[in-house]
């Protein structure tokens, strides 16, 4: 739960033979898409958002990568993702206050479409 623990896991990858990995970064596997029945209702979903994702993608241009529709949310309207090598936002943020020159990287803004405030 500590901040810093990025340091922690650029040196332990791995734990009792699990692979730990940052939820808030890269592309995440669930391995919750078994069925093509299931891929078929993602792609649905998808197709349904791209409204709200093209007006999005306009708005926040400058601040935002991309806007893509999220399926590691459950309840929450949206998340801020960062590619697999960049540095957490907050971890940015406090070597910048450190005084040290850090390179600007736009996250990715994932949406969950099911959201009443996205609905």
């Amino acid at each position: 739960s500590d901040r810093v623990d990025e340091w922690m896991i650029g040196s332990l990858p791995e734990f009792d033979g699990k692979k730990l990995q940052s939820v808030a970064k890269g592309d995440l596997d669930l391995g919750e898409l078994d069925s093509e029945e299931d891929k078929e209702e993602q792609k649905k979903v998808e197709d349904e958002a791209q409204s709200i994702i093209k007006q999005l993608k306009e708005e926040l241009a400058e601040k935002v990568e991309d806007v893509r529709v999220s399926h590691r949310l459950t309840s929450s309207p949206s998340c801020l993702i960062l590619s697999e090598h960049d540095m957490a936002l907050y971890m940015q943020q406090m070597l910048k206050q450190a005084g040290h020159d850090m390179p600007s990287n736009k996250p990715v803004l994932e949406i969950n479409p099911s959201h009443p405030l996205l609905a």
